[in-house]
C-alpha cells in the first residue's frame, strides 16, 4: 500500500532569482491497488485469493473448502516456516489501535509426537512483519530470531496444562508473553477469538468463546515502559518449525482445523499535508506528521503522467520532515512535486 499527497505550482510569476517559489496546493490522497486498511471482513464464501490471501511456505497446509465455506488449516512443526497471510496494506505498531477475530474449530491436536522432541509447541494467528517472517533466519522457536509478532498462540498439553499463550515481540526479538492454563481447547468446538491492542495502555486483551460460552479468562499481555516497539504489517494462520530452539526442550505440534468469519480492524495509512519550503537552487518539500514504520519519498512531474524519484526514501519520525530535491537547480523544468509513503 503507498499513500501519495500530490502539489501542483501555482501560476508562474518572476520573483528575484534563489526567492523564486513555488505556491503549492494539495490535491488529495492516491489509493493504489490493495488499499486494506481499515475493517476487512471474510467469512470464505468466496476465493479469497481474489482479496489478498497468499500462501507462503508450504501451501498444502492450507485448503479453501468452497463447499463449506471456510478455510483448512494444518500446524505442522515438522514443515517449513508457513503462513496462510493477508498484507494489511498499512503499517501497525506500539502506538496505533488494531484488532483481530477468528473463529477456529480444531479437528485434531497434539504436541510432543515428534521423537526427539517431547515438549509441546504452538499453533498461531497473528500479525507479524513480511519481511522479517519470510527470511530464512526467522526461528520462532528461538528466543533471538523471530522480531515484530503481535500473536495468539496455543501450547496443547504435554504435562503442564493446556496453555493459551499471547505474545508481543519487539523488533529486537524481546519476548512479552502472557500464560493462562490449563485452558484446554476441544476438538470439534467452534472457538471464536478475539485480540484488540489499544495504544493508551500498551495493552493486548484477547478473549475468547467456546460454542458461545465463555472460555478463559485470559491473561492481556501489557508492554513495559522500556519496550523497544514492533512493526507488522500482514495477519496470518502461523505455522511454524521447530527448528532454532534450544536442544534441550525441543517441542512439535500437528494440529488441523478450520478457521472462518475473520474480521481486521487496523488503521489507515498515512494522511500529511505538504508544502514547498525551499530555493530555486535547493528545492524541498515539507512533509506533515509523518508517521514511524513509513518511508517518505519525493517525486516531481512535468506533466503530471511521468514521475521521477528526485529525494528519499526518509524514515517518518512522528514529525515534520524536509525532503530535498536531490538534483538541485536541475529542477527548474517540473513545476510538479509529490512524496509517496510507503510502509518500511
Amino acid at each position: 500500500m503507498q499513500t501519495v499527497e500530490r502539489a501542483t505550482a501555482g501560476g508562474a510569476r518572476s520573483l528575484p532569482p534563489r526567492r523564486r517559489i513555488c505556491a503549492l496546493t494539495l490535491s488529495g490522497i492516491l489509493w493504489l491497488p490493495l488499499a486494506l486498511a481499515g475493517v476487512f471482513t471474510d467469512d470464505f464464501a468466496t476465493d479469497p485469493g481474489a482479496r489478498g490471501w497468499r500462501a507462503f511456505g508450504d501451501a498444502s497446509l492450507f485448503g479453501w473448502q468452497p463447499a463449506a465455506q471456510r478455510l483448512e488449516v494444518t500446524w505442522d512443526s515438522e514443515r517449513p516456516n508457513s503462513y496462510w497471510f493477508r498484507p494489511l496494506g498499512t503499517v501497525i505498531g506500539m502506538d496505533d489501535d488494531f484488532r483481530a477475530g477468528f473463529d477456529l474449530t480444531l479437528s485434531e491436536v497434539a504436541a510432543g509426537i515428534v521423537p526427539g522432541k517431547p515438549y509441546t509447541f504452538q499453533i498461531a494467528a497473528g500479525f507479524f512483519r513480511m519481511a522479517d517472517a519470510t527470511a530464512s533466519g526467522f526461528h520462532r522457536a528461538s528466543a533471538m530470531a523471530s522480531p515484530n509478532l503481535v500473536e495468539w498462540d496455543y501450547f496443547p498439553d504435554t504435562g503442564l496444562g493446556a496453555t493459551i499463550s499471547p505474545v508481543i515481540v519487539s523488533s529486537r526479538s524481546r519476548f512479552i508473553p502472557s500464560f493462562s492454563f490449563p485452558l484446554e481447547m476441544e476438538p470439534e468446538v467452534r472457538y471464536r477469538v478475539e485480540m484488540e491492542y489499544t495504544a493508551t495502555d500498551r495493552t493486548l486483551v484477547v478473549s475468547m468463546t467456546a460454542d458461545g460460552a465463555p472460555f478463559g479468562p485470559i491473561q492481556p499481555v501489557t508492554l513495559p515502559d522500556n519496550f523497544d516497539g514492533f512493526r507488522a504489517d500482514a495477519f496470518g494462520f502461523l505455522s511454524y518449525h521447530s527448528e532454532g530452539g534450544d536442544p534441550r526442550f525441543l517441542g512439535s505440534v500437528l494440529a488441523r482445523g478450520v478457521v472462518d468469519n475473520v474480521v481486521l480492524v487496523t488503521p489507515d495509512p498515512p494522511r500529511f499535508a505538504i508544502g514547498f519550503v525551499g530555493t530555486a537552487d535547493q528545492p524541498a518539500v515539507r512533509v506533515g506528521t509523518t508517521r514511524p514504520g513509513w518511508r517518505y519519498v519525493l517525486e516531481a512531474s512535468g506533466d503530471a503522467a511521468n514521475w521521477l524519484r528526485v529525494g528519499g526514501p526518509l524514515p517518518g519520525t512522528g514529525s515534520l520532515l524536509d525532503i530535498a530535491d536531490d538534483r538541485g537547480g536541475a529542477s527548474g523544468a517540473h513545476s510538479l512535486y509529490r512524496v509517496r509513503a510507503e510502509p518500511e
